[in-house]
């Protein structure tokens, strides 16, 4: 009768011989930093941990990574921050706990609200206009601005600028 074997033991018997390169070990050590660095920054964000304990664990992950560490935090927290949301921790973690000048973050987004407000004001006025032309008016009109194509593209191109230059602006701060 033939032995049964368990799920374990064939895997263990089809890599038996299998062995990692150097460039694998590397690519699974990015990958576990990525994740890591992921794990702390979501921990940060949901409230389970403040700046101390998140720079705490940090300092865990820089004993297995080195500086390699603190870069991979800074860019899943520039990952994170959406001009559009509230980005007050990440200003906070990146200030307190990298001991990071953020004003020039803190002045992209500024611009960056600025420039949509202005857009989207500018389109609800031409949409106002276009609609008085067409001689419908009163206080209950109200445009929505949100639902013009050519301001959903132009905040998309507002938006992808204002990544290229977070992008810019933390690789300065890693520097």
């Amino acid at each position: 009768m033939a032995e049964i074997k368990s799920t374990l033991d064939l895997v263990m018997e089809r890599t038996r011989d299998l062995t990692m390169t150097e460039d694998d070990r590397r690519r699974q050590s990015e990958a576990e930093l990525r994740d890591g660095a992921g794990r702390l920054v979501q921990h940060y964000v949901e409230g389970l941990i403040g700046v101390d304990k998140f720079m705490e664990e940090l300092g865990r992950l820089e004993k297995s990574h080195g500086r390699e560490a603190a870069k991979a935090a800074i860019c899943e927290i520039a990952k994170r921050i959406d001009p559009d949301s509230e980005y007050g921790p990440f200003v906070v973690l990146l200030r307190d706990g990298f001991g990071k000048n953020v004003a020039g973050i803190e002045t992209l987004i500024r611009n960056y609200r600025l420039q949509t407000g202005v857009e989207i004001a500018k389109t609800a006025q031409e949409m106002l206009e276009k609609l008085r032309g067409a001689g419908i008016s009163g206080s209950a009109v109200v445009p929505n601005a949100a639902c013009n194509e050519g301001l959903t593209a132009k905040l998309g191109e507002l938006l992808e600028r204002f990544k290229r230059d977070l992008h810019a602006a933390v690789s300065g701060l890693q520097g």
